[in-house]
């Protein structure tokens, strides 16, 4: 797939935001992490009506699905419409190589990905809904469904890339979308194919609710893990090539793929 694609959107300013380069990321493209991947999503309003957003906003192009996403440019901060029969709003999509905080997110991905490896189907449901606190080794409360964004935003970065996610077709992969509303409660929804993440956040966003992360491991990594009679350990992969690698190693390390 070209890294290359063309563009009508609208840039949006960057807020004076300064970019920050992660140990060994050299020569990778990066940029400094949005709001809401670190904390409260609360940049955009939620009372602000979804009319007032496109008002404000009348060059915005408009994406049909969430597969349209690929048309999106790479390395892009820019602003689309997206819709669904009851909803219709603009959007903050954000294509950069986003680093989201692996320090807040560790107790939470962890978890979740203990508790996907294992099977355990009761602790998976709670993921799928509204969950606080995701950064200590506290017991998970479910919360009340938050509140949308006026303009949600949609961390895509790069995952219709197949030099980092492949193709869905030589090495399968699990996607994990973390969503966020207004607040800092979040929900996951765990889709078997980059259509399906990038549908599931193009239809949260048209509900107002941003997915702040994207990450992926590969889909036979439950069967390694289960072969290693559930020993294993997480590490952080660049591209779905070294995350199917890791699973050939001993011990098995779960390579996670952002």
């Amino acid at each position: 797939m070209s890294q290359n694609r063309s563009s009508g959107a609208s840039n949006s300013p960057n807020n004076g935001q300064r970019s920050e380069i992660a140990p060994g990321s050299a020569g990778r493209q990066t940029n400094p992490i949005h709001p809401g991947a670190l904390g409260p999503q609360d940049g955009r309003h939620p009372g602000v009506l979804r009319d007032a957003s496109l008002s404000r906003n009348p060059g915005a192009n408009r994406l049909l699905s969430g597969v349209d996403m690929a048309s999106v440019p790479l390395d892009q901060d820019a602003y689309y419409v997206v819709s669904t029969p009851c909803f219709s709003r603009v959007v903050n999509i954000i294509t950069h190589h986003v680093l989201f905080s692996h320090e807040l997110y560790r107790f939470f991905m962890y978890r979740l990905l203990k508790h996907f490896l294992w099977s355990e189907m009761d602790m998976l449901r709670i993921f799928s809904n509204w969950i606080l606190p995701i950064d200590t080794h506290r017991l998970l409360q479910l919360v009340q469904e938050p509140s949308g964004l006026g303009m949600p935003q949609i961390c895509l970065g790069y995952l219709f890339s197949e030099e980092i996610y492949g193709n869905d077709v030589d090495v399968p992969l699990y996607y994990f979308n973390i969503v966020q509303g207004w607040g800092n409660s979040v929900k996951v929804v765990i889709t078997p194919s980059k259509s399906g993440a990038a549908g599931a956040a193009y239809y949260q966003a048209a509900r107002g609710y941003s997915t702040v992360a994207i990450f992926a491991i590969c889909q036979r990594a439950l069967r390694r893990c289960r072969e290693a009679n559930l020993a294993f350990s997480f590490k952080r992969a660049h591209n779905v090539t070294e995350a199917n690698e890791f699973l050939d190693q001993d011990p098995v390390r779960v390579g996670l793929i952002f």
